[in-house]
């Protein structure tokens, strides 16, 4: 272990988090004045919001914030929407996996350690089944956070549609369609 007395952080933005057992201590060299200031951290690398097998659900007006995994993951749903959702500081913003006429729309997913959006099937190669999904009106924002290779929107799959998006602050592509088929992006 280390001993609190014996640590010396000296240098503005520089932290040590010590481990033991799944609990450890943040020791921070605070940028300016912490009387009202929030220091957040998160190691949980699951879900903090799981959607399977759902039919004909909407999330509506979230706010999800600080965890290492997925903000939301929707998988083999149908009917199913996120929309005006404020969804930040997470790994992926929305994952959704093996859906059909489900999606997300008027959102805003910012501050992602990967990608806000990925939406898809499991099939590597081409899928000729219509998935009819959407990613619409959202405003996505200073993704890639902690791993900037992650495009901003991702989408696979057959007769997927992603339109009227805002995208700032990606690292990376903004769009990037893969083994897609019969798609809109406008």
């Amino acid at each position: 272990g280390f001993a609190a007395d014996k640590i010396q952080l000296d240098a503005n933005n520089i932290y040590l988090l010590t481990e033991t057992d799944n609990n450890g201590i943040l020791y921070l060299y605070p940028v300016g004045d912490m009387e009202n200031a929030t220091v957040t951290y998160s190691a949980m690398e699951e879900d903090l919001i799981r959607i399977e097998g759902a039919q004909n659900v909407v999330l509506n007006g979230l706010t999800i914030i600080n965890g290492g995994g997925n903000g939301i993951y929707m998988g083999d749903c149908y009917q199913t929407v996120i929309q005006n959702c404020d969804i930040s500081k997470v790994g992926t913003g929305v994952k959704m996996v093996n859906n059909q006429k489900s999606g997300v729309i008027y959102s805003e997913i910012h501050e992602t350690a990967k990608r806000p959006l990925a939406m898809g099937s499991t099939q590597k190669y081409f899928d000729f089944t219509p998935s009819d999904n959407f990613i619409q009106n959202n405003y996505v924002y200073n993704t890639g956070t902690k791993n900037p290779k992650f495009c901003a929107i991702y989408v696979t799959g057959t007769r997927n549609i992603v339109s009227h998006n805002l995208v700032q602050g990606t690292f990376s592509v903004a769009i990037y369609l893969q083994y897609a088929k019969e798609c809109i992006v406008e």
